[in-house]
């Protein structure tokens, strides 16, 4: 939400979105009454089309919006050609990112602004909550006013933002600060922050941990029959680990039989009600609606388990 008013998206702005993401990427832009444009997905990553996103935009395209999926990197360097061609600012959706790269660079320093999350399932955790990445200094500092009521921390300590001339509130308080903009209450907490500094230290063993399981699963399930792999890309945050398969359901209930969980992790965004409820015409996306599933990666997870997943899927590719 921060990242759109930082952008400048108001009423009746048009902004080029993934229809494949979880739908606080777009819950943000009907606050705003912005209108989400949605694009189709490239069926080597299930990320955002640039192909689509060129054909999207219009006089009233504000903004482009990329999330990566389960961690894939999208093709950054032709999102941000098409993006400066038109002007357009970049938001990068890395609820899923943490940690990933993209030629090397980190996955949220392409775009205008770039989201994290560090709900109770992603690669850290502070318990729910998240942070935002500015580019540039005016941004940030207007980002920490906007998360916390309008009011400027650094200011209020200072006497010339007093404002006398209204009232005289007690001086030891020192509240006589000013507030020009409509804020938020969206600041994390101390004790939040402090457990999400404590995850940072474990970072890149979880990245490592991920990695190895997500190369597991590769070097077992490549070339199987009813399977396909997505495209194996060195920057992959590895937050998910997602498969296309000949019938979902069928497979679902097969890994269930076996006592493992898949899930589809993320349902489209254009057949939710407040999004218009209806399907629209993306050819990529309608040709996989019932084949992408992801399957279990943590770090809890053990070779001999990872190995228990990958005969199961064996066995249903065979059968």
């Amino acid at each position: 939400h921060l990242a759109y008013i930082l952008a400048g998206i108001k009423k009746d702005d048009e902004v080029i979105t993934p229809v494949l993401t979880c739908s606080a990427t777009n819950h943000p832009l009907l606050w705003l009454s912005a209108i989400p444009v949605f694009t189709d997905i490239d069926l080597n990553t299930l990320n955002i089309d640039p192909l689509d996103i060129e054909r999207k935009i219009t006089e009233k395209t504000k903004a482009i919006v990329v999330m990566y999926n389960g961690g894939m990197p999208c093709d950054m360097d032709a999102i941000m050609s098409i993006a400066k061609k038109h002007n357009l600012k970049v938001i990068e959706d890395c609820a899923q990112a943490l940690g990933g790269t993209y030629k090397g660079q980190k996955l949220g320093t392409f775009g205008d602004f770039a989201i994290f999350s560090f709900q109770a399932i992603k690669h850290i955790t502070t318990g729910d909550g998240g942070m935002l990445v500015c580019r540039n200094e005016e941004d940030a500092k207007r980002a920490k006013r906007l998360r916390w009521y309008g009011i400027d921390k650094e200011l209020r300590r200072e006497r010339d933002t007093l404002i006398p001339d209204r009232f005289n509130p007690f001086w030891q308080r020192a509240m006589t600060f000013d507030v020009d903009e409509t804020g938020y209450k969206y600041q994390m907490t101390d004790i939040a922050a402090t457990i999400g500094l404590a995850n940072f230290e474990k970072l890149s063993t979880i990245l490592e941990t991920r990695r190895k399981i997500v190369e597991q699963y590769r070097n077992e399930l490549d070339g199987l029959p009813k399977i396909t792999l997505l495209k194996n890309d060195t920057g992959h945050a590895n937050w998910l680990f997602q498969i296309l398969v000949d019938n979902r359901k069928d497979f679902q209930d097969f890994m269930s039989q076996k006592g493992i969980e898949t899930n589809m992790v993320q349902c489209r965004n254009d057949i939710y009600k407040i999004f218009g409820g209806k399907k629209q015409d993306l050819l990529n996306m309608n040709s996989i609606e019932n084949n992408y599933v992801s399957i279990p990666l943590h770090c809890s997870l053990t070779e001999e388990q990872v190995g228990y997943i990958t005969s199961s899927i064996q066995e249903y590719a065979q059968a």
